[in-house]
């Protein structure tokens, strides 16, 4: 994946706390996703979209529930439960995703969200695309993003 590419993602992370939360985000460099690895496997949340088109893979934001919950509650929610937590994932991932879309011109097409559940389940992408981790930390509160994309054409 070419490193333009990534810097498409990792300024979408911070601009999406930035204007969800008025707060900045520390957003780190990405690094190769690696099996063994914590940064490998999912938090409470995830929600995963599914990109074809000028590219082919797929893009992950995983939270913890501290972190889905207070993201709900900025929303205006004053009760947070695992399908309102489950709901905000998926819309930090979409909008991360539509934010690149815009980047990378309307042959970059993405699915809608689709929710994952189980804590600790291991991250896997297709044989040959190699898949990055972006670590997000918002109020002491570790997330990450995870793109795994290969061009097409």
């Amino acid at each position: 994946m070419k490193e333009e590419i990534l810097g498409i993602f990792v300024k979408g992370a911070a601009r999406y706390f930035q204007e969800a939360t008025r707060e900045e985000a520390q957003v780190g460099a990405p690094f190769l996703l690696e099996p063994g690895r914590p940064e490998s496997s999912l938090l409470q949340h995830a929600a995963i979209i599914g990109i074809t088109g000028s590219q082919k893979g797929s893009i992950i934001f995983t939270a913890g529930r501290p972190l889905a919950e207070e993201l709900v509650r900025r929303m205006g929610e004053t009760l947070p439960d695992t399908a309102l937590c489950d709901d905000m994932v998926g819309e930090v991932t979409n909008t991360i995703a539509g934010n690149a879309r815009e980047a990378l011109g309307s042959d970059f097409m993405i699915s809608t969200p689709v929710m994952v559940s189980g804590e600790r389940e291991r991250v896997h992408f297709s044989r040959g695309v190699e898949g990055y981790v972006i670590p997000i930390t918002w109020q002491g509160m570790r997330s990450f993003l995870i793109v795994g994309l290969e061009a097409t054409h």
